[in-house]
């Protein structure tokens, strides 16, 4: 994306870049994970009017033996979803999960440090 300034044509930076964001978002995810997880079940209970369990079970139906889990948070939800899974007695899928926060990561990193299936990476 080009900008036109009084000097001339001036590349405009992609907000997808990573422009010294990871001090902000360091910053922005500075409290326990733990916090973070307690957050969004009421954001999922009251803003969206939804149940945890309504939520596990919708997510379970859509995991094939292959799967990307972008913002994969703590790892708690997803955990929980896992969980559902293995209790009806399905296959435990090959997942990549991915998020942005390295303090998010660092707790999906150890909820799933035994699991050979799931592969987790930082994006930027």
């Amino acid at each position: 994306m080009t900008k036109l300034l009084e000097d001339g044509p001036k590349k405009e930076e992609s907000p997808i870049q990573n422009n010294g964001t990871k001090t902000k978002i360091a910053k922005a995810y500075d409290s326990p994970s733990w916090w973070y997880d307690i957050r969004g079940f009421f954001i999922l209970t009251f803003a969206y009017q939804s149940t945890l369990w309504a939520q596990i079970r919708l997510f379970a139906k859509n995991i094939r033996e292959r799967h990307l889990e972008v913002a994969i948070g703590s790892g708690t939800l997803f955990g929980m979803i896992l969980g559902f899974l293995r209790w009806k007695g399905r296959t435990l899928p090959s997942v990549v999960g991915m998020d942005y926060a390295a303090p998010m990561l660092a707790g999906a990193h150890h909820r799933f440090k035994n699991q050979k299936n799931i592969r987790l990476y930082e994006g930027t």
